[in-house]
């Protein structure tokens, strides 16, 4: 059986430009409920450096994120962003990215930390799956299932 079947994940070619990002995301927290998701992304290459700048939107409203990724290997990246802890770990091995980090939420005016994890897997040049579990001391709070699709 061949095993290239999908295309290598080249994280910055596929982050530069235009991205739009829609699925659903499954809250465990406080209740149970489903999430509308619409995200748009712009990402730019400035040296070693890839910026990406995002717009969320869910049911609840609007957010807008400044990413910036540093290329350490062919297949490690580190990612900052105002409300991480530290540095998003980035690993890619053939067609799956995983994405690990401690980001900063706010909830009905309380700030605390989750730990984040993104598992991306590219179907083809310009189509991404991702699946994202956010959870607090080891519980589960939500799950996300997104469709990217380079533009």
């Amino acid at each position: 059986m061949k095993d290239n079947l999908f295309p290598y994940f080249d994280f910055y070619y596929f982050f530069s430009g235009k991205i739009d990002a829609f699925g659903n995301m499954i809250l465990f927290y406080p209740k149970k409920r489903i999430k509308n998701l619409k995200i748009s992304f712009i990402g730019k290459l400035k040296k070693n450096f890839l910026f990406l700048n995002e717009r969320y939107k869910d049911n609840d409203g609007l957010i807008y994120r400044h990413w910036k990724f540093k290329k350490i290997s062919k297949n490690t990246f580190y990612g900052y962003e105002k409300d991480l802890v530290g540095k998003a770990l980035i690993n890619i091995k053939k067609n799956h990215l995983i994405m690990n980090y401690k980001y900063k939420i706010n909830y009905k005016g309380f700030s605390f930390l989750v730990k984040v994890n993104d598992c991306m897997f590219l179907i083809d040049t310009n189509t991404l799956l991702n699946k994202t579990r956010i959870s607090k001391f080891g519980f589960l709070l939500a799950e996300s299932l997104l469709i990217y699709k380079k533009l």
